[in-house]
């Protein structure tokens, strides 16, 4: 789905393909996303985030459609420090986020990434 020019998509499809843990609370309406220490809290139809208790802005807000919380691909890839690349040619998004190797230094984590076709063909192969 796109909303405003961004590509919504469902933001456990995403953060658990980054290795996070997301919990959703629908009485206040919010997810928690948790990777390794960092903490990210959205709430439907806010656009604000927070991470580490910080406000994040969001070009669009977390949205609630069919039973899911939808949430700006770029936000979330971003919001734990994933590189994000578009390629016009192939039609395809590549996420790829960075885990911390034994001896101290950063690398790709290839179980992290995550590409489809085009925008709109990896959302709906995620339903």
């Amino acid at each position: 789905m796109v909303d405003a020019g961004r590509t919504l998509v469902p933001i456990s499809f995403v953060a658990e393909a980054l290795g996070a843990q997301v919990k959703w609370d629908g009485t206040i309406q919010t997810v928690t996303i948790t990777k390794g220490g960092s903490v990210l809290r959205l709430t439907i139809g806010q656009e604000t985030a927070y991470k580490e208790g910080a406000p994040l802005s969001l070009d669009v807000p977390l949205k609630l459609i069919g039973g899911r919380a939808m949430v700006p691909l770029l936000f979330v890839a971003e919001a734990f420090g994933a590189d994000v690349k578009w390629d016009e040619e192939t039609w395809t998004v590549n996420i790829t986020s960075q885990a911390q190797s034994e001896g101290g230094q950063r690398e790709t984590a290839p179980s992290s990434t995550v590409g489809a076709r085009s925008e709109v063909e990896w959302f709906l192969e995620a339903l």
